[in-house]
């Protein structure tokens, strides 16, 4: 049996995973934010859910021709249809990173290890694609944390909320002699926060 995984345990650069709501004030102050700058009828016009079949990646398809895809699939579910997204990897500290020019042409990076497990590049092409979104919003908060929670919420609330969920998982990984449980997240949500955000006031993470 494998035992479980030490407190903290995280892949992504974005801090250790707490479970329960450690950001739930940031998210909350993220969402009357959006809706602010939105209104909640231009919230509604948004599909309560990216379609899983959009963004499923195999492993015969293409690296680079796949992740234009699926960025392409995200572009089209936030109303960006002048923006074109150029998909490169490389290692780097954090998922993923996009320069937020004036466009139309957004350079997108993707960390390396995206290459040989592409199970969360639908996550990590959401979120830098939001992050282009909420850039032409004019919508940001100040400091990299609350900007990256704001960015997260956003990119739940908005659709593709399953895609940040379907991103956090508990695997056996083995230390030395000892089993033990690793978790894995992306993003600076942690499993309550992405949880909570995907289905307030009749907004769920699947189905339209």
């Amino acid at each position: 049996m494998a035992e479980p995984a030490e407190p903290g345990t995280s892949t992504a650069a974005s801090g250790p995973i707490v479970h329960g709501f450690p950001h739930l004030a940031t998210v909350r102050t993220a969402l009357t934010a959006l809706y602010r700058r939105l209104s909640a009828d231009g919230v509604a016009r948004f599909a309560a859910s990216v379609h899983p079949e959009l963004v499923d990646f195999p492993d015969d398809e293409d690296i680079y021709l796949g992740a234009q895809r699926v960025a392409r699939v995200m572009v089209r579910h936030l109303r960006l249809p002048d923006a074109r997204m150029v998909i490169g990897f490389r290692d780097m500290v954090h998922a993923g990173h996009v320069e937020l020019a004036a466009g139309p042409e957004y350079f997108v990076e993707l960390h390396a290890r995206f290459r040989t497990d592409r199970r969360d590049v639908g996550a990590a092409l959401a979120h830098e694609v939001m992050h282009v979104y909420l850039h032409r919003l004019g919508l940001e908060f100040p400091g990299t944390r609350d900007n990256e929670i704001l960015t997260d919420t956003a990119t739940a609330y908005l659709g593709a909320g399953w895609l940040l969920l379907d991103a956090y998982r508990e695997e056996a990984a083995i230390r030395g002699e000892r089993l033990m449980m690793s978790a894995h997240k992306l993003g600076y949500l942690d499993p309550g926060g992405r949880s909570g955000t995907c289905s307030p006031s009749g907004r769920w993470p699947f189905g339209d």
